[in-house]
């Protein structure tokens, strides 16, 4: 049990930074040709993170809840292991100019269910974790620009740091675009998005209401699996100085047509998620291996 809770612990910890900090940001680049660029990346970066999430309490949710996180963040690039801006967190097995394959993590805020309407009186959902198998391949790589076509399978799992209960699958097929601007050399934009779909316990975690908290205005509900909705999102990184980036970005679902958009606790078809965080870097290390594929 211990040695449970100590590994979600570590899990939550490196991708509750590496998550908003790598998906929305391109950091530590500056006029440089691309080539040279790819090549002087520091094997090591240490730092400091701070950020403001404000986050609708699940997927389809009415309420969504603020959250503040200061945390240091560490950037590793290994041969295979990876914490880096490819994708956080993750195990890559094989990588070339057109196809990347690799191991990647995600991970998502607990939320009380006293805080949320629609869920008074049922259990809370717990911090939850994901891991599986990605395939990204690689559209387009210009010294502008980059398209990848991101294939991700993950095993989702949530833990109260006490124990870890096994909630299924989803496939979140992404196309991913990155653009550095051209009217300044310290600015950069991200943008994408995806359909999602979910196993029948993964959407039964958020969407069943068992007999036993069924109400007047909450009825029971067996949920199905299926389509979940689809995600977008669009970011923007501003490098103020060597050590300092600033990140801002904007995240809005759509859930029409979700397979169990009939649930009561499904109670909005688009929500909205906004970020700001700042990162310091406080150690570099000399330049690490040569990588093609990362930005």
């Amino acid at each position: 049990m211990v040695v449970r809770a100590l590994f979600a612990y570590l899990f939550f910890s490196a991708t509750l930074v590496f998550s908003p900090i790598l998906l929305f940001a391109q950091a530590n680049q500056g006029t440089q040709n691309q080539d040279v660029l790819y090549r002087k990346l520091p094997k090591w970066e240490a730092g400091l993170f701070s950020g403001y999430f404000y986050l609708p309490d699940y997927p389809g949710a009415e309420e969504s809840q603020s959250r503040f996180l200061i945390l240091p963040y560490v950037i590793y690039r290994g041969e295979i292991i990876r914490s880096d801006r490819g994708g956080g967190l993750r195990g890559r097995f094989f990588n070339s100019d057109v196809l990347d394959f690799d191991v990647s993590v995600g991970a998502g805020f607990k939320t009380h269910s006293a805080d949320n309407q629609a869920r008074e009186g049922m259990p809370d959902l717990d911090w939850m974790g994901e891991i599986g198998p990605r395939a990204l391949i690689h559209l387009h790589k210009g010294s502008m620009i980059k398209i990848d076509l991101s294939l991700p399978i993950r095993y989702v799992f949530t833990t109260n740091f006490k124990s870890i209960d096994s909630q299924g699958y989803l496939f979140q097929p992404e196309l991913k675009f990155r653009h550095r601007a051209l009217f300044d050399d310290k600015l950069f934009f991200s943008f994408g998005g995806g359909p999602v779909w979910g196993s029948e316990s993964l959407n039964d975690y958020f969407y069943e209401v068992s007999p036993a908290f069924a109400k007047a205005d909450r009825p029971a509900y067996d949920a199905s699996s299926g389509y979940m909705g689809l995600q977008t999102y669009i970011a923007v990184v501003r490098r103020m100085t060597q050590d300092v980036n600033i990140f801002l970005g904007l995240s809005k679902n759509y859930y029409k047509n979700a397979e169990n958009i009939e649930s009561p606790l499904f109670r909005s078809i688009e929500t909205e998620s906004y970020f700001l965080g700042l990162s310091w870097g406080l150690y570099t290390s000399g330049v690490g291996s040569v990588d093609l594929n990362e930005d």
